[in-house]
């Protein structure tokens, strides 16, 4: 388990370790700010002469704060729930959060949490450096009680009020976040450009979502630690499941906007993003689609002879190598969040 280092400043506990060897794969997500292909890190001033955006007491207090509200919203309903979606999320993550919600009645209630006996601990892995831009960023990590780390990343367009989760996925298996790094002095953020990187954060997420789409394309330039694959079998079965009434396809698109990367202590960086996946049927002529619970949840038509698309978001996180090797994915987490058809 990680321990999570409390309030101090400049002292060993200040470069935060996260927990590594992760667990299983996909779940429910949410996303950032900047845009794929825009990171270009601040000059490398030294360290003395550089501050975090926050203290790393406070960063504790807000992650912890807001990750509660998050973890409040799974366990409600009604207005108390869109209450404290509000205060936990914005963006992608926001609208996951609420396609969630909404999908109850047909996946289940989440799991229980006793957020009294067990209270939110975050570690929180990065701070933002004060580089005198927007967004601030932190990097939190969490255990919960499945024992797979999830990372959250906390932005505020607000002078450094108001934070919101917009990105948060599980890690995947075997997999580190690496170091960032000391948090009094704060990590740098790509704010425009490719970064210094082995390849851009854009081209990486390209591959990516290329790498996952259905029909399968060409092995890409990056790892996936076992998604990929995971991904191409869900979308090989479903395509056999309705091969007689329809053609299936997937697409996977980068959300622009909504990307950010960070450096990473030796150089290298991390990159958090939203793919947006459309699975699209396409109906056979002469022949219908009695859709599943899930898609008349967004769309109340029980019988389809056109076409029927399902929306997800992806919630995706990759190290992107300072030289040489691959870009490699590190955490993943989707939700169905629309459907349309006819």
């Amino acid at each position: 388990m990680l321990s999570a280092c409390s309030g101090g400043d400049d002292t060993d506990a200040d470069q935060a370790t996260s927990t590594g060897d992760a667990g299983a794969a996909t779940t429910d997500a949410a996303a950032a700010t900047a845009s794929p292909d825009e990171a270009s890190a601040t000059a490398e001033p030294t360290e003395e002469s550089t501050q975090g955006v926050l203290s790393i007491g406070e960063a504790e207090t807000i992650a912890n704060d807001v990750l509660t509200a998050a973890a409040k919203s799974t366990q409600s309903d009604g207005e108390s729930a869109a209450s404290d979606m509000e205060a936990g999320f914005a963006g992608p993550a926001l609208e996951a959060a609420k396609a969630a919600d909404k999908l109850e009645k047909v996946e289940g209630e989440p799991a229980s949490i006793d957020l009294i006996a067990n209270p939110i601990d975050a570690n929180v892995l990065a701070i933002s450096r004060d580089d005198g831009e927007t967004p601030a960023i932190i990097l939190a990590q969490t255990v919960p009680g499945s024992g797979i780390p999830e990372l959250h990343l906390l932005v505020s367009q607000d002078g450094n009020e108001d934070f919101k989760v917009v990105w948060t996925a599980p890690q995947l298996p075997g997999t580190e976040v690496g170091s960032f790094d000391r948090r009094t002095a704060g990590t740098p953020v790509v704010r425009s450009g490719g970064g210094d990187f082995s390849t851009t954060p854009g081209t990486a997420l390209n591959e990516l979502a290329d790498y996952v789409d259905y029909p399968i394309n060409p092995i890409a330039e990056v790892r996936t630690n076992g998604f990929a694959p995971e991904v191409r079998a869900n979308a090989l079965t479903q395509a056999k499941d309705v091969e007689v009434q329809a053609d299936f396809v997937e697409r996977n698109e980068v959300i622009p906007g909504n990307t950010v990367t960070l450096y990473l202590e030796d150089g290298s960086g991390v990159t958090f993003a939203v793919l947006d996946r459309e699975s699209t049927f396409t109906v056979k002529e002469g022949m219908e689609l009695t859709p599943p619970e899930t898609f008349t949840t967004f769309v109340d038509d029980e019988s389809l002879t056109e076409s029927a698309t399902l929306e997800a978001y992806v919630f995706v996180a990759m190290t992107i190598p300072v030289e040489e090797g691959k870009p490699s994915l590190i955490a993943a987490g989707e939700q169905i969040i629309g459907a349309s058809g006819e």
